[in-house]
Order: structure tokens, then sequence, then C-alpha cells
């Protein structure tokens, strides 16, 4: 999500020039959208969950994390403006329902004692990636495409994590 709030607006900028426009991006427009489809995703959830078990959060949560690639893997081919907006939008959506998600697992799985030391652990990694994601950046469509087809290969992996740590025989 991090990196998404720095390419969203340039992956659309370039998806419009595509089109051979030259207007402006209604930006206030597209970002409040954007929170209206992060509060619709947060809304799924609950509407989801109404008894909070491993099972169903995980399994919000593997849906939401291949949504995500998908939807991540779909702004890089689409050349449509539309089509881009709405993949943005569900990645979104998406990332409301993320965070509930994870909320609940993590306080399933972490300790309250140990909690804040073990995410300050687990935020280093993610601030490093991030930093090298911004540190390589480049001008022109191909490093954006790079980070989305990385990003949606890196959900990939944690669909397969999710699914075997919270299967329901394990």
């Amino acid at each position: 999500m991090y990196l998404f709030v720095f390419f969203w607006s340039a992956a659309l900028k370039s998806a419009r020039t595509r089109s051979g426009s030259d207007e402006e991006l209604p930006f206030g427009l597209i970002f409040s959208s954007f929170m209206c489809a992060m509060m619709a995703g947060s809304a799924f959830f609950s509407l989801s969950t109404k008894a909070h078990t491993k099972e169903t959060t995980s399994n919000i949560l593997m849906i939401v994390v291949l949504l995500v690639s998908c939807c991540l893997s779909a702004a890089v081919l689409i050349d449509s403006e539309k089509l881009l907006f709405w993949a943005l939008c569900m990645v979104e959506a998406s990332i409301g329902a993320y965070f509930p998600s994870m909320s609940f697992l993590k306080s399933q799985v972490v300790e309250d004692g140990v909690r804040a030391r073990v995410y300050s652990l687990l935020r280093l990694p993610l601030n490093v990636f991030v930093v090298v994601a911004h540190s390589l950046d480049e001008e022109g469509d191909g490093h954006r495409n790079n980070v989305f087809m990385t990003c949606a290969a890196l959900l990939m992996v944690s669909f397969f994590i999710v699914k075997r740590t919270f299967a329901p025989d394990a």
C-alpha cells in the first residue's frame, strides 16, 4: 500500500496521456473514490465476519491478497484509463478489508506482551523495501510497472504463506 500511494497518480496520468487527452485528472474526485472504496472494503469485512474466527478472517485475507495481486498485474497491462481507475479502486477496497483482517489475525498470533516489539521488527523490512523501491525510481512507466509486478508477486507469496499458516488442518 505504501508504494501504491506514490504510484497511482502516475499510472492514471500515463493512461490519460496514452488515450490522447491532455486534460488534467480530477485528483480530488479520484482520491475521494479511493477512500469510498476503502470504506466499502472495510464494510465488506465487517459484514462477512459476523463471528470472528481465524478461518473466516484468513479466507477473507487470502481473497483480498489475490485480488490486489490481480489488480496490480492488471494495472500494468490495462491501457484504458477507466478500467485502470476501477482496478485501482479494487486495490483500495481490498486494502479496506486487509487492515481489519490483519489486525484480527495478528491479535490471535502475537501475544499482547510482545506485540509492540514484534510489530516494530516487522516494519523494518517493509520500510527498507519501500525506501529501496523509491531510491531506484526512474521516469516513465517501466519502473512503476516493475514495482507493481514485484508487489503482485510478493502478494502471491503471501497468499501461500497465509494459506499454509491458517489452513483448517494447520
